[in-house]
């Protein structure tokens, strides 16, 4: 019983973000502070990210082919005929979702035109 006890004290004095050097020191383990990005590191991969070059190019892209004042009916027919391919995969990655999912459960993907429709949000807020 005293070994569980010692073992329990000595599992309190050492928390999982604190290591011992070899002489006996504690040191803060680096990957532990690291792990998790602050907002502005986390915008900044975003960024970075070419997925999301990508999809800010093709936002970019079909607005600045359009006239000003258009609707999103206009914004998905112009996305449709620009982008042929990437609307399909955007019905295929859905239907896999949906495919996927078990029965009573729900996904986090919205349908192809929610999802069009939050990303020139997006785009627009920018």
């Amino acid at each position: 019983m005293e070994s569980w006890i010692n073992a329990r004290e000595g599992a309190s004095e050492n928390p999982t973000n604190v290591r011992f050097s070899q002489g006996g020191e504690k040191q803060k383990n680096p990957t532990r502070s690291s792990f998790c990005p602050t907002k502005n590191q986390r915008l900044e991969w975003m960024n970075s990210n070419p997925r999301m070059q990508k999809a800010q190019k093709i936002n970019q892209t079909t607005c600045d082919s359009l006239r000003p004042g258009y609707t999103f009916e206009d914004f998905l027919e112009a996305f449709k005929s620009l982008y042929p391919k990437d609307w399909e995969k955007l019905g295929n990655e859905y239907a896999k979702h949906e495919r996927k999912t078990k029965p009573g459960k729900s996904h986090p993907m919205p349908e192809p035109v929610q999802y069009l429709k939050n990303a020139l949000n997006v785009h627009q807020k920018k």
